[in-house]
């Protein structure tokens, strides 16, 4: 019975198993009576019992078939077993079992229940002969004869004994749940649920059957009805099927894998896509080394550097290439170290589980346009080898490979640049800029998605702000919180995504441009020039990308890059540089915006990005802090971070009672405007 090899394909289990009682009538005459029994994986089925020729053969006939609708399935298995229930003595019971294959032309399995002559006589028990029906008493249970190897020494010896009792299971497992539990061993594709999952979850480590795990593993990572990915982690702890901890640790891809399991058969993924995308024949061969880089640095991603081992040798294969895996499985480890309140990381999950796949999929996209261009160097955008987007087919892995440059460095929030150090990134911005008025409307439609509200609006609710101003008087209480008191108490003033949303139409923009979306010291990468300066090699991770301000950009670019009084000193300066890049960009044609529109929508901006910001400077910096060992540098780092915090702080508080009595004053004037 347990003894077909596990390592193939199961057989189909296509009938499942129902056990039930019914009660047929004591009559002087013979009978044939139908019965019905409930749908089971799309097959009605129906059985008989039949006593009309009983009187002659001393049997009850027991018939089972399919009611054809279409048309039969076949090669189902069954094992059927009866037992007519003996009232007084269950030792008496008459028991029966039968075992039967259907096919397309074999639809009737009949089983002969033997002593017909004893059920009717009241002397036996079969009946009650003082009811005013008198009945006897049929149990049945329908199973599919062949089990499959389970994996489970437990499960296989109750099965072969033929013997689950319900102290073999768990408490509270219906047999409901062990009904479906033996069909998905069987091979059938159940779709499980968040009010079930655990319950099987439960029974495959009392039963030890890794199948069941396995199977709850792939339904929990593509998607249970009503589950959230927050919650799909907590199971994951509690039956140790994932460790984010071991996760942070990951350096390799073989340890990343045996915690992400997400990232089953990825190596077959980027052999197909490297295949049909790179148009080659080679194939990363058996000394492949795959190990984790980006020092933490992706929220949403994992960076792992590829050292190909190419089965065969074309000139434009890549010596090294950059993997990168959009999962927001990673960003458990950053959440676990910001220990944020319940409330606060439930809204986090919430934004990675729904917008991930969007966000990837149109990073994606503007990296095919990027293509068209063939201006990777102006913006200083890495080349892209191939990618895989998430659609229907594909719900649990989207990457895609690139250049990878050597050396390069990130220098994070507790660095100060000096302001002509971006002086690079500004007219890559530019171009950036200008090149994205010339999308068609396809192009376009490729990069929109991006709702700023629809991600954020949970961290910017009440306890949201409160979360977040928390965090910044975290960085040094001493010198932040009286700021971070004063800034806080406007309360919901400081959020308006009407105001983020309309910008450009009230300021008069004739155009929405492209925005990077998440332009700060984190996405910029830094290489040494030989005589030791550091220049911008690369500008990354767009996946936050969408037509909007054009002044999006520039305020989270200087918040997070500049120092708290350079930037209060020079970020009109820089923006006059990013405008004559524009100009430059666009050859003076058709030129969306004016220079003061620019600052306007800087100052409309600020408080908007800068509350984006701030949750960089406090948990996530101190994620970077926390990796660092010398306590002078962690003294110089904090008093960097205090800095740039304070003047951020105070520069919302202004900007925001600029912009509050500036829409007063347009609004008293009769401007048209919902802000």
């Amino acid at each position: 019975m347990l003894h077909q090899d596990y390592f193939q394909k199961p057989k189909p289990f296509l009938l499942g198993s129902y056990v039930n009682y019914i009660t047929f009538p004591i009559e002087k005459s013979n009978l044939y009576w139908n019965f019905w029994i409930q749908t089971i994986h799309n097959i009605n089925w129906g059985f008989t019992v039949d006593t009309t020729e009983s009187d002659k053969t001393n049997n009850v006939k027991f018939s089972i078939y399919q009611k054809k609708a279409p048309e039969n399935f076949r090669s189902i298995e069954l094992d059927v077993g009866i037992v007519v229930d003996n009232l007084e003595n269950s030792e008496y019971s008459i028991k029966v079992s039968g075992n039967y294959e259907f096919t397309e032309e074999n639809n009737n399995m009949v089983i002969e229940i033997p002593g017909f002559d004893k059920i009717i006589d009241w002397k036996q028990g079969f009946f009650d002969d003082k009811a005013e029906e008198k009945k006897f008493k049929i149990g049945y249970n329908m199973v599919v004869m062949s089990m499959i190897s389970l994996q489970s020494e437990v499960l296989s010896g109750m099965i072969e004994a033929q013997n689950i009792e319900w102290t073999d299971l768990p408490s509270t497992c219906w047999f409901d749940i062990f009904h479906d539990f033996l069909q998905i061993i069987h091979g059938v594709d159940l779709f499980l649920y968040k009010s079930n999952i655990g319950e099987f979850l439960k029974l495959a480590d009392h039963l030890k059957a890794p199948r069941i795990t396995e199977y709850c593993k792939k339904q929990m990572i593509n998607g249970n009805g009503g589950i959230s990915l927050k919650e799909t982690i907590d199971l994951a702890e509690k039956w140790s099927l994932w460790d984010p901890r071991k996760l942070a640790q990951a350096r390799c891809l073989a340890d990343l894998k045996a915690q992400n399991w997400e990232l089953d058969n990825l190596d077959d993924n980027l052999q197909e896509v490297i295949r049909d995308q790179m148009k080659t024949n080679a194939q990363l061969g058996p000394r492949t080394k795959y190990t984790i880089v980006g020092d933490g640095n992706g929220f949403m991603s994992r960076v792992v550097l590829v050292d190909p081992d190419w089965t065969v040798s074309d000139k434009h294969l890549p010596k090294r290439f950059v993997l990168k895996i959009t999962s927001c499985m990673h960003v458990l480890n950053v959440l676990d170290q910001m220990n944020l309140p319940d409330k606060r990381e439930s809204a986090l999950w919430s934004i990675f589980e729904y917008e991930a796949q969007g966000l990837h999929n149109r990073e994606v996209n503007l990296y095919e346009i990027f293509g068209k261009w063939d201006i990777d160097n102006l913006l200083l955008s890495p080349k892209v080898y191939f990618s895989k987007k998430f659609d229907s087919e594909n719900q649990t892995k989207g990457f895609f490979g690139m250049e990878f440059v050597e050396n390069a460095i990130t220098r994070h929030l507790y660095i100060n640049l000096k302001p002509y150090e971006l002086h690079a990134v500004l007219k890559a911005l530019a171009i950036f800029q200008a090149e994205g008025l010339k999308l068609n409307k396809e192009e376009q439609e490729s990069v929109t998605g991006y709702d700023l509200e629809k991600i954020v609006g949970k961290m910017f609710s009440v306890s949201g702000l409160k979360g977040i101003f928390d965090q910044a008087r975290e960085i040094n209480p001493e010198e932040l919180s009286e700021t971070a008191n004063r800034v806080e108490a406007f309360g919901l003033e400081l959020v308006n995504f009407d105001m983020v949303k309309n910008l450009n139409t009230y300021l008069g923009i004739k155009k929405d441009v492209l925005v990077h979306g998440d332009l700060w010291s984190a996405n910029i990468m830094w290489t040494e020039k030989e005589n030791g300066e550091l220049e911008v090699n690369k500008i990354i991770d767009y996946q936050s990308i969408q037509l909007g301000n054009p002044a999006q950009d520039l305020v989270r670019l200087f918040t997070s890059t500049l120092s708290g009084s350079d930037r209060r000193a020079y970020w009109e300066k820089l923006v006059e540089q990013f405008y004559e890049y524009f100009l430059e960009a666009v050859k003076d044609k058709n030129v969306p915006y004016t220079l003061e529109q620019l600052k306007e929508s800087y100052r409309f901006y600020f408080v908007t990005g800068s509350l984006l910001m701030l949750p960089m400077l406090g948990p996530i910096a101190k994620v970077k802090l926390a990796e660092m060992t010398d306590p002078k540098e962690i003294e110089e780092c904090r008093n960097i971070l205090t800095e740039k915090a304070e003047i951020i702080l105070e520069d919302m508080e202004h900007w925001h009672l600029y912009s509050r009595d500036t829409i007063k004053k347009w609004q008293g004037e009769g401007a048209e405007t919902t802000l």
